[in-house]
């Protein structure tokens, strides 16, 4: 009986991600049609960057934050990416919030609760390389909450 290839089990195409995971072609297999800016060196480095932002817990640096949200920007303009900036906006709306007035700590709670569990999953979504519709999907989902806790505030 010959030997069988480690994963055969899982079928072709199972074994054919497995084999491209971190590549150019695992998103392009998953169905996003490999768009220019999938450059797996560049969204790692940029995972990195924000796994240190969260990690020094620049959120409440106005500097820090409003750095981050600056390097985000100049990623989108650099690979044509409009994920980065999207992000950004999302920590931008954190920096603004914190000029109109001081953030009392219940509220820092609050959006430390949506902000921090957020980044992780997109930083992970990152290093996993799911496809750009996935790492948009949960840009989206922290925009809505933090919008939606922006709102709450001023009821």
């Amino acid at each position: 009986m010959p030997a069988k290839e480690p994963l055969s089990f899982l079928g072709a195409s199972a074994s054919l991600r497995l084999r491209l995971k971190g590549s150019r072609l695992l998103a392009t297999a998953c169905g996003n049609g490999g768009a220019i800016w999938e450059d797996v060196a560049v969204r790692e480095e940029l995972a990195d960057e924000l796994e240190e932002f969260v990690r020094l817990g620049h959120l409440w640096d106005t500097e820090g934050c409003a750095a981050m949200v600056q390097r985000l920007a100049a990623e989108s303009d650099a690979t044509d990416d409009p994920l980065p900036a999207r992000l950004g906006r999302f920590l931008d709306a954190v920096v603004i919030r914190t000029r109109i007035s001081a953030v009392p700590s219940n509220l820092r709670v609050q959006i430390d609760a949506i902000v921090y569990p957020r980044v992780w999953k997109l930083i992970e979504a990152i290093r996993d390389g799911l496809p750009d519709a996935e790492l948009q999907t949960r840009i989206e989902v922290m925009n809505r909450r933090l919008a939606r806790l922006f709102v709450e505030e001023t009821v």
